[in-house]
């Protein structure tokens, strides 16, 4: 018996207008589909899909969910948002200079600073407090109120900076309406 031949129209039949060959035949290898699949061509606009036999009802309606769901740019778009995540957690890693000394932007550090700002000002606080830079090279003599709230500030700034940076970039994301604009999306930072 001859293979049997599903055609789609990619522009027509898929959510955004792409197919994706190999994720949709993970897709197919994953449905509801006991015919044995032979494979996927697609040649301009055609997505044609071959299988041994002919599908069942049920198969083909399952086949057929499953290109109308296939939605290659959603994908795309969150690959491109795990990269400028990825990118954004490296930048804040980096840390932020205060009076030419980097210091740390981990979680812990975070905590700490938050935590100093804080009380900065309660008479039990007793200055200069010893603070370690990033890589713990030096410990510096933060002399006062005023330097903890610079130093507060600073980190808030560039840890605002990383993620606002981010978010700016997620927003050109969000409204790329094809694969091509998602894809000239470029993390300059």
């Amino acid at each position: 018996m001859p293979p049997t031949n599903y055609q789609y129209s990619i522009a027509d039949d898929t959510p955004d207008g792409s197919v994706d060959s190999s994720r949709m035949l993970v897709e197919i290898g994953n449905a509801d589909i006991d015919t044995d699949f032979q494979r996927i061509d697609t040649v301009g606009d055609v997505l044609d899909i071959w299988f041994v036999d002919a599908l069942s009802g049920a198969e083909e309606t399952t086949l057929n969910g499953l290109v109308a769901a296939h939605n290659f740019l959603a994908a795309v778009k969150a690959k491109k948002f795990a990269a400028i995540d990825v990118r954004t957690v490296e930048l804040i890693e980096t840390g932020y200079t205060f009076n030419g000394k980097k210091f740390s932007l981990s979680l812990p550090a975070q905590i700490r600073t938050m935590g100093i700002h804080q009380v900065r000002d309660n008479p039990a606080v007793v200055y200069p407090i010893k603070w370690n830079t990033r890589d713990d090279d030096e410990a510096v003599d933060v002399p006062d109120s005023a330097t903890v709230d610079g130093m507060y500030l600073t980190g808030l700034g560039t840890y605002r900076a990383h993620v606002d940076g981010g978010t700016t970039l997620k927003d050109l994301v969000r409204a790329a309406t094809t694969i091509a604009e998602v894809e000239a999306v470029v993390d300059p930072r």
